[in-house]
């Protein structure tokens, strides 16, 4: 029995010996390499790859890397602001820049001042580049208008209407506002300079409250007040120049001045108020001045016949429905600075095709695009968090949305219902 369990033992071992040899004998693989140069780069050495088909490769032959050899292909001349250079390449694509010479600086040349007259705006003294044309000094607009002295203009000789204006003494007593009409024949006003040997520095509110006859109103340039209310309602008013000097454009100032088509704006004012222009049903155009910092709530509203406008960087703040209805709106330019969109801001739009959102936006408010039936496209920033009940509410012809961010920041957006129509454009992230 015991001779019996040796045998199978040995017979056991034997087997398993004979499987081990035959399965290496099956896998055994003599390596069958190919040669191959990789020649040296500017950067990289070169050597030689011995490759077998099994997938086993090794290297030896080292040359050592080119280095560049690179070639004068370009020298840029310098300008009035860059700096000149040479350009060096090599072959692989590698480049660099030496040899740099100074910028030339700008050549200036004097834009010469034009005196305002009492009918034409002048221009203030400018400087620009003979050379590039840059504009290093803006010639600024001075607004036309008659110096009255003595109820006369000292300028062209032209009189005022006895009577025509009311004023009111200051109570420091040092100079006089513009309260309103007595009796007139004419349908120009001329508020003077000065009165009674003091300077008229205001209007007060409602001075012109709807004096429908007026058709053309010239300010004095001691005038740096202007009362809210001042000219609702001169529904005959065609044009107009505020002064410098005047830094605010207040509630209501120009309010249904229906038949106002012209007005300029000094550089001085930072403010433009609630209603300023509501119902300028014929203004074709204006220019809102850098320093502007806030627009009020509806300030354009109703301003039907304006095709363009700008916003300026300094303008933080826009107010609700500011250019609401402004229905031939065709191109609006808001630079940064801006960081939210109001309610009802661009409602009934309805030609405006396309529009930026500034970066810094963080809010689209309530009703803003509401029946911007021509939108087609909208540029969206990635700063925006919030946009808020139908505030695209029928754009029905909205079809692309660029999104300056990416799809997981624009899931993270809050948009509020009824927007469908900015949910079902053409989303293009990255933009």
């Amino acid at each position: 029995m015991k001779r019996k369990l040796v045998t199978v033992f040995l017979s056991a071992v034997t087997a398993a010996t004979c499987a081990l040899t035959l399965s290496a004998c099956g896998n055994k693989h003599t390596h069958a390499y190919s040669s191959e140069i990789i020649q040296p780069t500017c950067t990289e050495k070169g050597y030689t790859l011995h490759s077998c088909s099994c997938g086993e490769n090794y290297r030896d032959d080292y040359t050592d890397a080119t280095g560049h050899d690179y070639e004068e292909i370009e020298t840029v001349a310098p300008d009035c602001v860059n700096r000149g250079y040479t350009v060096y390449a090599c072959d692989c694509g590698d480049s660099y820049e030496d040899n740099y010479t100074d910028a030339l600086g700008h050549t200036e040349v004097i834009d010469k001042a034009v005196e305002a007259s009492c009918t034409q705006s002048g221009l203030t003294e400018g400087i620009h580049c003979s050379e590039c044309d840059a504009v290093i000094k803006e010639q600024k607009v001075l607004p036309a208008g008659h110096y009255i002295k003595d109820g006369k203009c000292v300028y062209c000789g032209i009189e005022t209407t006895p009577l025509k204006l009311e004023y009111r003494l200051n109570e420091d007593g040092t100079a006089y506002s513009v309260a309103g009409l007595g009796p007139f024949s004419v349908n120009e006003i001329v508020i003077p300079a000065e009165y009674k040997g003091l300077p008229v520095t205001a209007i007060d509110k409602m001075a012109f409250e709807n004096c429908d006859k007026i058709t053309s109103i010239s300010i004095g340039q001691n005038v740096a007040i202007i009362g809210a209310n001042a000219f609702l309602g001169c529904t005959g008013i065609t044009s107009i120049t505020i002064p410098n000097g005047v830094t605010s454009i207040e509630d209501s100032t120009f309010f249904g001045c229906s038949s106002l088509v012209n007005i300029t704006i000094p550089d001085s004012v930072a403010y433009i108020g609630k209603c300023a222009f509501f119902n300028c049903s014929s203004l074709t155009s204006i220019t809102i001045p850098d320093d502007v910092t806030e627009i009020g709530f509806a300030a354009f509203l109703g301003c039907t016949d304006i095709t363009s406008i700008t916003v300026p960087y300094g303008v933080t703040s826009i107010g609700n429905n500011t250019f609401s209805n402004c229905s031939n709106l065709v191109n609006i330019t808001i630079a940064d600075g801006i960081t939210s969109i109001e309610n009802g801001t661009f409602s009934g739009c309805s030609s405006l095709t396309s529009i930026t959102i500034p970066d810094g936006v963080t809010s689209i408010g309530i009703s803003t695009f509401f029946g911007c039936s021509s939108l087609t496209s909208i540029t969206i920033p990635d700063s925006v968090t919030k946009i808020d009940y139908s505030a695209f509410k029928n754009c029905n012809n909205l079809s692309d949305v660029y999104y300056k961010g990416c799809e997981q920041d624009w899931a993270a957006i809050n948009i509020d219902s009824n927007n469908e129509c900015l949910l079902n454009a053409v989303l293009h992230y990255g933009s």
